[in-house]
């Protein structure tokens, strides 16, 4: 088949450091690519790939610091060589990777093209109430054909045309398994306050824990830099609560590796936590609140513990020993499969046909 992969332009692909969505895009193209299909990646010029590359400009907007208009002029342009492409040589099947309420701009394209197109939701459904415009939005093309990453997020008030569930996978190449601990508890993530590091942070202190922190701080949006200044960067001693910055994928697994457990306490409910799935793979235990995707990710008592609050994540952490780490290891190569997640990819594209 002739496949389009339309990613974010705001990272690379793969990305150098935090980015799921872009992660689960360049595994399924470079999947796709090895089983003999033509696929086109739509992605930042510095995308390293196997596909063919289409990119409207050299490098990731994260690294230009380009102000909205052209980071919207680049989207636009996008648009136009995806057009371009499909007239020149129709694509069977155009597979969106949404993951920013930008990327809105895609379904008008999707009206305007006599081509099957697909749009994977890489993020949470907008709520009514919050977000109205971009609930207005997505509910008026909400007949469309959608693919969810987690069957929570399907569970939304605003019913789309799911077509299929689909889960993420890893790259267990890179976050390979460690048998053997080590002595401090991880956090990995973008520092914002819906993904808890506070909580994470009192709950090592509270146990006299050590953990290592491996995040981004974000500077351009005002709420996390806030908290990071008041309610984080306070509380790093560099002793117990340990800081490393943002860390490569290569960096991050061997920080994993090496963990007792993987601390989650999330704020929010995440559509797919592919973190938790990258700890698992390495044989890291998660301790996770019970929000969004978790109970789908990590199975209870078997591979972490699901938590409702600080109080039994800390009993989780005194306990969590209990947890062999192959079983952990073993439940990401059995449900969250590279080849898995392309085979599905593969036969849903092959039924719009």
């Amino acid at each position: 088949m002739k496949i389009a992969q339309i990613s974010s332009l705001w990272f690379r692909v793969p990305p150098v450091r935090y980015g799921g969505a872009e992660m689960s895009t360049h595994l399924l193209t470079e999947g796709l690519v090895k089983k003999g299909h033509e696929v086109i990646l739509f992605a930042s010029g510095d995308s390293l790939t196997e596909a063919k590359l289409i990119s409207p400009y050299p490098i990731h907007f994260e690294k230009t610091h380009f102000d909205y208009a052209s980071e919207q002029s680049m989207v636009y342009l996008n648009i136009h060589n995806l057009i371009k492409a499909n007239n020149e040589g129709r694509f069977d099947v155009i597979n969106f990777h949404l993951s920013l309420w930008s990327d809105y701009v895609y379904f008008l394209v999707a009206k305007q093209l006599n081509t099957k197109c697909v749009f994977t939701v890489r993020y949470t459904i907008p709520d009514k109430k919050k977000l109205p415009l971009e609930y207005q939005m997505l509910s008026n093309y909400k007949n469309l054909n959608f693919v969810s990453i987690s069957k929570s997020q399907q569970r939304s008030n605003l019913k789309l045309n799911w077509i299929a569930n689909i889960y993420n996978s890893v790259d267990q190449k890179i976050y390979t398994y460690n048998g053997n601990k080590g002595d401090y508890f991880l956090w990995v993530g973008s520092i914002h306050p819906y993904k808890g590091l506070h909580l994470a942070i009192g709950a090592a202190k509270q146990t006299k824990s050590k953990l290592v922190i491996a995040g981004k701080i974000n500077k351009s949006i005002p709420i996390a830099y806030d908290y990071w200044l008041k309610e984080i960067y306070p509380r790093i001693d560099g002793k117990q609560i340990i800081f490393k910055g943002e860390t490569t994928r290569k960096q991050t697994a061997h920080l994993m590796s090496h963990a007792v457990a993987f601390l989650n306490p999330i704020q929010w409910d995440e559509p797919f936590g592919l973190v938790m799935v990258e700890s698992m793979a390495c044989g890291v235990p998660v301790i996770v609140f019970d929000r969004g995707s978790a109970q789908e990710i990590v199975k209870n008592k078997k591979t972490g513990f699901i938590v409702k609050n600080c109080e039994e994540m800390m009993t989780a952490m005194k306990n969590v020993t209990s947890i062999k780490r192959y079983d952990c290891f073993k439940h990401v190569s059995d449900k969250f499969n590279i080849n898995t997640m392309i085979d599905n990819y593969e036969k849903l594209y092959s039924s719009l046909r």
